[in-house]
């Protein structure tokens, strides 16, 4: 099978939707399918990462204007898939790939799925405030033959664009369990850690940091393990000032992390925090932090609840509150042998979200469309939830 996972971003821009991206391609490949992600050319100079995929990568130009223009984009999206025929357009995001998709439907004449990663969902998104947007994404949603809600999140913000229950279908984000449990040697580029506990993701402000480190600053000093901050972001600046103001030792920022030192980051912390005070589509640093054996301390929210099971896998908290976080960290630092087997317990649960299981559920899912099935989504919806 063919398919194009059409998406606004990917690598080498570096983030969740682009990790997705990349791993279901992989995935698809490794299945014995043949992916092609189409993307805009990325920015100069934007985050990066190495390129290395086993799968074509095509791409046209970047948007010029989000408001102006995009319709003209259909057209390589048309030509693309007249040259390599693709079975399948999945696209990563509502506007503009299942947009675009939509507008081209007479030409493609394939079954379109999308995937929302959370932020085109969001009700704080700006474009569904304005009415030439908003008109763009119901003509996209209306001509869409399947969603894939990868948490209740994002089920939740395609009800209010007005998808009904039998045009969507449950499958998860992923994660690569045996590259998660496979013990990885300090990177020689890592500097020696004492004991840490780990904060992994973007420095924005809806990630919870500052949350994080005024519950930090409320541990005893003597019984305070160092805290590793591994990520980027407009925040770090802000942050920094923070720790000097509150004269708070033993906190690292490391910058964005990836490959090893990320995996050695997650395999060694004593525990990992999530502690985000806005909307959160699928917690992946949740579960990728899950199969390295790693407890996580996560706030209670809708993208990420399902994800922790408190007493069980790790803690959750309440989105903002210091004192609900400090307790939860003095807990998992005091208690090893009890945040050991919630990190033995957390291994076991990130196995339902290994990629090869997640993308054998798109691929039925896709080739259920193929074959005309549309008709059984509802069942199909019933069996992936």
């Amino acid at each position: 099978m063919r398919v194009c996972l059409y998406t606004s971003t990917a690598l080498p821009n570096l983030g969740g939707q682009e990790i997705v991206v990349d791993a279901l391609a992989r995935h698809m490949t490794a299945l014995g399918h043949q992916p092609y992600v189409l993307a805009p050319q990325p920015r100069m100079f934007g985050r990066c990462m190495e390129m290395d995929t086993c799968y074509p990568v095509l791409r046209h130009a970047r948007f010029w204007s989000m408001r102006r223009g995009v319709e003209a984009f259909h057209r390589a999206l048309v030509q693309f898939h007249r040259r390599y025929r693709f079975d399948v357009i999945h696209c990563h995001g509502i506007y503009p790939p299942a947009y675009l998709a939509a507008i081209s439907g007479n030409e493609l004449g394939v079954p379109i799925v999308v995937t929302s990663h959370g932020e085109d969902v969001e009700e704080s998104n700006r474009h569904l405030a304005e009415p030439r947007l908003l008109e763009r994404y119901r003509l996209a949603v209306a001509q869409v033959t399947a969603f894939v809600a990868i948490s209740a999140h994002t089920r939740q913000g395609l009800h209010r664009l007005g998808v009904d229950e039998s045009r969507m279908v449950n499958i998860p984000n992923g994660v690569d369990c045996a590259m998660y449990r496979t013990p990885v040697e300090r990177p020689p580029s890592l500097e020696v850690l004492p004991e840490y506990v780990l904060f992994l993701g973007r420095l924005e402000e809806r990630k919870g940091v500052h949350v994080l480190l005024a519950a930090w600053n409320q541990l005893p000093v003597s019984n305070r393990p160092a805290l590793v901050i591994a990520g980027d972001g407009s925040q770090q600046p802000e942050l920094e000032r923070q720790v000097r103001r509150a004269r708070l030792a033993g906190v690292h920022f490391l910058g964005t992390c990836t490959g090893r030192v990320k995996t050695y980051l997650l395999q060694n912390a004593i525990t990992s925090v999530a502690p985000s005070v806005g909307w959160e589509s699928f917690g992946l640093t949740v579960i990728e932090a899950q199969a390295a054996g790693c407890p996580v301390i996560c706030s209670d929210l809708v993208g990420m609840r399902d994800l922790v099971t408190p007493g069980q896998t790790g803690w959750r908290v309440q989105p903002g509150d210091v004192e609900s976080l400090r307790v939860a960290l003095v807990e998992a630092i005091a208690n090893r042998a009890e945040t050991r087997r919630r990190g033995k317990l957390a291994a076991l649960a990130a196995q339902q979200f290994d990629w090869r299981r997640v993308t054998q559920r798109h691929v039925a899912l896709f080739q259920s469309l193929v074959n005309g099935n549309q008709q059984g989504m509802a069942p199909f919806a019933r069996a992936a939830a």
